[in-house]
């Protein structure tokens, strides 16, 4: 789902965030309503600068949302008026099939995964979730995120190199993964799962954690969500479904 140009947010608000990490409070101008799904990005522009965003709440009735992107300065001041790009990209797929969804998140991968984990817990109560992190502390999100991640009780923060998810491929016994990562990260948690018994068609990578995203530039149509069957053939590592 994409939708380009003609549009504008007001910034209404910027939330420190860890290291470069913003978080970006914004109402939408001149479209009264947005359809981005969690997982989609957008791109912020004014001048001749631009920043591409991760959302970490969606446009609501209201038209106000929440991003997150990586800057060294500001970007603005309150009131100050953006160009709006978004959404862009793919999303977090909803998973209709699923009873034992494992989400898997390192650095700050959280923020991408808190909305549509919210979402499945509200809409999909069916399905099992178990979240893994090593990510950002609760008490620097939003106070938006934090409702979410208390809500989920996530397990402990995972600081041992990847422990957490060795053990829970093999006790919780997901058949779905999302994993929201740096790009070798996120590569080497999917083929642990993949080699461990999750069909790679049912796991599902976000790879978007550098200052300036390596998916900007890309395809918007398949960034930065994707599926891990499609990222073996596009490497040419095995067939889908096979092991090694």
């Amino acid at each position: 789902m994409n939708r380009e140009g003609g549009a504008s947010v007001r910034l209404l608000q910027t939330l420190p965030g860890p290291g470069i990490q913003q978080f970006l409070r914004l109402a939408l101008g001149s479209q009264p309503c947005s359809e981005a799904m969690a997982g989609q990005y957008c791109v912020l522009s004014r001048r001749d600068e631009c920043w591409p965003c991760s959302y970490v709440s969606l446009p609501g009735v209201t038209g106000q949302f929440i991003v997150s992107t990586h800057s060294t300065q500001p970007l603005g001041r309150a009131g100050d008026l953006f160009d709006y790009s978004g959404p862009l990209g793919s999303a977090w797929p909803l998973p209709l099939q699923s009873s034992r969804l494992l989400a898997i998140s390192r650095a700050d991968g959280l923020l991408p995964l808190l909305g549509a984990l919210d979402e499945i817990r509200c809409w999909l109560p069916w399905v099992q979730l178990q979240l893994s992190h090593d990510g950002i502390a609760a008490e620097v999100l939003p106070d938006d995120c934090q409702t979410w991640l208390t809500a989920l009780s996530p397990l402990p923060r995972d600081s041992g190199g990847g422990w957490q998810t060795r053990r829970l491929l093999t006790t919780f016994h997901p058949d779905t993964v999302y994993c929201c990562a740096p790009p070798q990260v996120a590569r080497q948690v999917a083929r642990l799962c993949w080699q461990t018994g999750v069909a790679a068609q049912r796991i599902w990578i976000r790879t978007d954690h550098l200052p300036r995203p390596i998916w900007v530039g890309h395809n918007p149509e398949s960034w930065p969500v994707q599926r891990y069957d499609r990222v073996l053939a596009a490497l040419k590592w095995a067939p889908p479904g096979g092991s090694g």
